[in-house]
């Protein structure tokens, strides 16, 4: 078929019109659908780079509205394509109303959103033309619900794609952004100060931000490059429109509130309902609009598309035909520095047995870099973005070469491999490092399991406790469940150990400003984890005053105050203050040595058969304790939290917690 109108503005009443035969035409579509929308200013080549998408000539007319074009997709034969080429808004004002609308029904109707510009001044800039972007969470809403923020409303977003035209070639600049899989952010001048800025708005709502840069197709854009023969696009441009076009070609297809794929007859009726809303200025909730499409048809709107990867369901028209089959998305690893090694690659699974997320080794999530900062590591941040489901989060701390990172591969069932392991009196595992599993326990069927294995604090070699605090702050924030690793017992020296726990206010609060710039300690256990001490190479028996007690009692009784008030004492309650107040939900657990003192260093290469009884059965019961009792990770209000975003109140509601916690700053 050939490109046809499918909406256009109502003449002077900003009103939208949809084309009754447009629908028809993808309401034939029984397949998932891959929608390609662009948006942007005019004369920008918008309609130019969809043709070169598909590799057509002029097919895309210059015409108002929103004009559709449906193919068979060139990579996957078993989705249809819908590319949509709406018209451009003006350097100057226009409609407004009219702009707006038919900004947020592209970002509804695709999966792969793209806001083309071209280069002409402070590229930021042009990415702060895109002001409609302020009116996605002020129109449409996820859920009818008072709560709700743009957290939630992001889940549900395309993957937002900037294209800059037009720019002076460079090739390194080309293979740099490509080394940082084109991610969007780090390209940003700064972050910005504004909360309401469009590029703002654009980073705090849509969940996959990516950048690609596109000198001048015939190598004529006026920054001295040489002309290419008439009729033949310049190298570097078809070069660059190949990584995008790779790009764009492979995400996954369009799907609609709780992750459920859509065809052409669901999209056209969902068309028809936001058109009509946004024409009467009404707001759109789309959990209603869904929920009223699929109960209200007799056509079966909507599979699910398999969070394990394999093939959704046929249509009820189309129940003779083969079983569609979903590629899992594919991510890459970068590293950290070009300088270092390239960190484990991820999975390679059968489409049968993929998981977005699913990783078959762990990989770093953050990092001290030379200066004692702690970096991200985008790769790994976009891999736990592509996590929909909600996330079981478990971090171990404690001081180093404790054994954490054995105890890690335990609850992963990881009897080699894994977290890495040292066996010198050196520190090992450095920054925080993160595996993410299927959950195993039926519990929590449809979760995924974030394991995070932390830097050993009071590493000599280190000799940084301000960097410490800071690993020890992002395990406690990030976790749903926190366990302290250390050896011997819980004596004084232990306690004295912890005082990273009595630091934690110093650099953390509940609120941007507390009354008289002091917090009460008990509003820390609302945002903090389940505490688990784990004691390591425990020898004694378990009895208080002649009679045995638990292991919690153990603790417990660890954790009672003296009495008085002289500058002893008070250093003495300090940190059994702390534990006590910021976290009031507390476990212990002891484990006898696993082997002789001469066999510790090859721990990790010992079968289960070599390790003591009692060690495997003590293992054994804390890893089905943490698994069953361990919850999923919420924010402030209760909202569980997937890996892609959160649902936290307040006044940056939608950072990432690892976001939100990396991009703190030491103190001085």
């Amino acid at each position: 078929m050939e490109p046809v109108c499918l909406v256009e503005p109502v003449p002077s009443s900003g009103a939208l019109r949809v084309n009754p035969a447009a629908l028809g035409l993808l309401r034939v579509l029984a397949r998932p659908l891959h929608v390609l929308a662009i948006f942007g200013p005019c004369g920008t080549g918008k309609s130019f780079l969809m043709d070169r998408l598909v590799g057509q000539g002029e097919a895309f007319p210059r015409s108002p509205g929103i004009w559709v074009w449906c193919l068979p997709h060139p990579t996957q034969p078993d989705q249809a394509l819908v590319l949509l080429d709406t018209e451009g808004f003006p350097q100057q004002e226009g409609d407004e109303t009219k702009l707006s609308r038919l900004f947020l029904l592209n970002v509804l109707l695709s999966s792969v959103f793209v806001y083309n510009t071209r280069s002409e001044g402070d590229p930021q800039r042009q990415l702060d033309r895109l002001t409609y972007v302020r009116d996605l969470p002020r129109v449409v809403r996820v859920l009818d619900e008072s709560w709700e923020n743009s957290c939630l409303l992001s889940s549900v977003l395309p993957d937002f794609v900037w294209c800059l035209r037009d720019v002076a070639p460079d090739p390194c600049l080309d293979e740099v952004l490509e080394a940082m899989d084109h991610e969007l952010d780090s390209a940003l001048s700064s972050p910005q100060d504004l909360e309401d800025s469009p590029s703002s708005c654009v980073q705090r709502l849509f969940p996959c931000r990516k950048l690609f840069r596109f000198c001048s197709p015939q190598g004529d854009g006026g920054h001295g490059e040489q002309l290419s023969p008439a009729g033949q696009l310049h190298p570097m441009f078809q070069k660059q429109m190949g990584r995008f076009k790779d790009y764009a070609l492979s995400r996954s297809p369009k799907t609609v509130v709780g992750n459920r794929a859509v065809d052409g007859v669901f999209l056209a009726d969902f068309l028809e309902r936001i058109v009509n809303l946004l024409s009467r200025d009404e707001p759109v909730f789309l959990t209603e609009i869904c929920n009223g499409l699929q109960e209200g048809s007799n056509y079966s709107m909507g599979y699910p598309v398999d969070p394990m990867g394999g093939s959704p369901p046929s249509r009820a028209a189309a129940s003779a035909a083969q079983p569609l089959v979903l590629e899992p998305k594919r991510e890459h690893m970068v590293p950290l520095h070009a300088s270092r090694p390239a960190l484990p690659v991820l999975a390679k699974v059968a489409p049968s047995t993929a998981q977005p997320g699913a990783m078959e080794e762990p990989m770093c999530l953050i990092e001290n870099s030379p200066d004692g900062e702690l970096q991200l590591n985008q790769a790994a941040l976009a891999l736990l973005q592509s996590v929909r489901q909600p996330v079981v989060v478990v971090a171990i701390a404690g001081l180093y070469r404790t054994g954490k990172s054995y105890l890690m591969n335990r609850l992963a069932s990881k009897d080699q491999g894994g977290f890495s392991l040292g066996s010198t009196i050196q520190s090992h595992t450095k920054g925080i490092w993160m595996w993410c599993l299927p959950h195993p326990h039926p519990r929590r069927a449809g979760h995924t399991l974030v394991l995070l294995d932390t830097e050993g604090l009071g590493d000599v070699e280190k000799g940084d406790t301000k960097n410490d605090v800071w690993i020890f702050a992002l395990a406690v924030l990030l976790s749903s469940t926190l366990v302290y690793n250390s050896k011997g017992t819980i004596d004084q020296y232990a306690m004295e150990q912890l005082h990273f726990v009595s630091e934690i206010s110093t650099h953390i609060r509940t609120k941007a400003q507390a009354q008289d710039g002091f917090e009460d300690d008990s509003q820390y256990s609302r945002f903090f984890p389940k505490f688990i001490w784990a004691v390591r190479d425990f020898t004694l028996e378990l009895k208080l005053n002649g009679r045995e007690v638990t292991e919690d009692d153990y603790l417990e009784n660890a954790l009672v105050r003296r009495k008085g008030f002289t500058k002893e004492v008070t250093q003495y309650n300090l940190p059994r203050d702390c534990l006590r107040n910021y976290f009031p939900i507390r476990k212990c657990f002891v484990f006898v040595p696993p082997v002789a003192g001469e066999e510790m260093s090859q721990l990790c290469t010992l079968p289960d058969s070599a390790l003591h009884p009692q060690f495997l059965a003590q293992a054994t019961r804390f890893c089905e304790y943490v698994l069953r009792e361990s919850q999923v990770k919420t924010v402030p209000g209760g909202q569980p939290v997937t890996g892609r975003r959160t649902s936290a109140k307040g006044p940056r509601p939608s950072a990432h917690p690892v976001i939100a916690a990396a991009q703190l700053k030491r103190p001085c």
